[in-house]
């Protein structure tokens, strides 16, 4: 009878550690929770602007592609990118461009015959003698090499219209 007894106690005093142990990681568990929800107290990031616009390659629109706005000079934060869709673009106050003076690269994203990961059509494409990957029709001087900025302000004219050519000397800087 004593032994059994016993047994009921260290059960109990087992049962006990264990509840004061999961008491104590859901208090630690909500506090790292309420740290990750309220910050660590750090300053907010730059003001950034809602932009929007067209871009064209030789008077038609870009089907698909995606746009970088990146600071340059002193203009000091983050880089903001859009994706384009059926020649469009659009940016919000949240995930917009900072104001200041940007460098913007525009790449077109649906030129190519498969998808990137598709090894089986990449590698059939080069036993056909043709180069896997097809040049992007929107050329450097717009992505890699880009000469295009804008200039944006907290205040005004939101709107930048990228029309580029395929030909030397295409769209100009806004």
């Amino acid at each position: 009878m004593f032994a059994a007894s016993q047994s009921v106690d260290v059960l109990v005093a087992q049962n006990d550690r264990r509840r004061l142990m999961i008491s104590r990681v859901r208090v630690v568990m909500l506090l790292l929770a309420g740290v990750w929800v309220t910050g660590c107290g750090s300053k907010p990031g730059p003001a950034r602007v809602p932009v929007a616009g067209t871009v064209s390659l030789d008077g038609e629109p870009v089907k698909a592609g995606c746009i970088r706005f990146i600071p340059t000079d002193a203009t000091k934060g983050p880089a903001a990118v859009a994706i384009i869709k059926e020649g469009s673009y659009e940016l919000g106050k949240t995930d917009g461009p900072v104001a200041g003076t940007l460098r913007v690269e525009i790449e077109a994203t649906d030129f190519q015959e498969f998808e990137l990961d598709d090894e089986k059509a990449y590698a059939a494409r080069a036993v056909k003698g043709k180069s896997p990957l097809k040049k992007n029709p929107i050329p450097p001087l717009y992505n890699r090499n880009s000469t295009l900025t804008a200039q944006l302000t907290a205040e005004g004219n939101r709107t930048l219209d990228f029309p580029l050519s395929s030909k030397e000397g295409g769209a100009r800087s806004r």
